[in-house]
């Protein structure tokens, strides 16, 4: 999510900004003069986009920002810069909101349109010869609207940081 250069401006422009962003995301502040500073930067980034990653069930912030406006209907570009579609989700949080509300009966549904070719195929053959067994279930990658409400202040920083930097 951030550079060497980006964590270099930041520790000049909005220390506290990052001080509170470390706090939400429940990561200590480094000593940045323990060592080598682009390590200590290195695994700062990594820390936050690892547990950023955690809150919103993603890969990258990218795939979060895009997983956020998908939800709430909202168009985007994938080319778009990560600042876009973060204005852009923090824009729409009421509409991203009632997107979480709306799938909130399809949560952990095994419905079997949720499922799988394979695991539609091993449900139908199951009630066939009368297994009681469920078919597999499948990981959920969905976000409720509190995992959504806790991560916006999170969105929140990281505009504010983009913002002073």
């Amino acid at each position: 999510m951030f550079k060497a250069t980006d964590f270099k401006l930041i520790r000049r422009d909005c220390p506290e900004e990052l001080k509170k962003l470390l706090q939400l995301l429940k990561i200590p502040m480094p000593n940045f003069n323990s060592g080598d500073e682009y390590e200590i930067y290195s695994k700062l980034d990594k820390a936050i986009d690892k547990e950023f990653c955690e809150r919103l069930h993603c890969k990258s912030d990218l795939d979060g920002y895009a997983k956020l406006l998908d939800l709430g209907g909202i168009k985007f570009d994938s080319g778009e810069t990560r600042n876009n579609m973060l204005k852009k989700v923090l824009a729409n949080r009421d509409k991203i909101l009632q997107g979480a509300a709306a799938q909130v009966g399809n949560k952990n549904s095994s419905s079997d349109s949720d499922l799988s070719l394979w695991a539609r195929i091993v449900r139908f053959f199951k009630r066939l010869f009368g297994s009681d067994e469920s078919a597999p279930s499948r990981p959920s990658d969905k976000l409720s609207r509190a995992q959504i409400e806790k991560a916006l202040p999170i969105l929140e920083q990281v505009n504010k940081i983009f913002n002073a930097i």
